[in-house]
């Protein structure tokens, strides 16, 4: 049942989902809810390798500790460093009053896309196989 915290696979499941819609908010010109489900996908996929890893799960939001904990668990993500920032204030700034800030440029937001697809994919070994985005 996909309703079990301590399995990775279901994480992954969660992720994959996150990112489908993700890439469909893109193409639809929701950028907003498009960086929404891209932290959200990072996060799931992120918590189900820590898992795997024999992780405690915390209710944590913020990428960058997760990254942290998966560098001591020995799985290098440090390259997604800058995407995890701007998904992290991004995802608040996007759901919470008070917050001025730019809109993500497009071609930003497509690299963000780009890079969250390949962490998902470095963390679950799955392969992306949604709807791409459009050229």
């Amino acid at each position: 049942m996909r309703s079990e915290a301590k399995n990775p696979q279901n994480w992954f499941d969660f992720a994959e989902e996150d990112l489908v819609r993700a890439y469909r908010r893109f193409s639809e010109g929701d950028f907003s809810d498009c960086l929404f489900h891209l932290q959200q996908c990072a996060e799931k996929a992120m918590k189900g390798r820590l898992i795997a890893l024999g992780w405690q799960l915390q209710k944590i939001h913020d990428l960058a500790p997760l990254i942290e904990e998966l560098a001591t668990a020995g799985v290098d993500c440090r390259w997604f460093d800058e995407s995890a920032d701007v998904l992290a204030t991004e995802y608040v700034a996007t759901r919470y009053p008070g917050f001025e800030d730019a809109p993500v440029a497009t071609e930003e937001l497509r690299t963000l896309v780009l890079n969250t697809t390949k962490l998902f994919e470095q963390l679950t070994g799955r392969t992306y196989s949604g709807p791409p985005l459009p050229a």
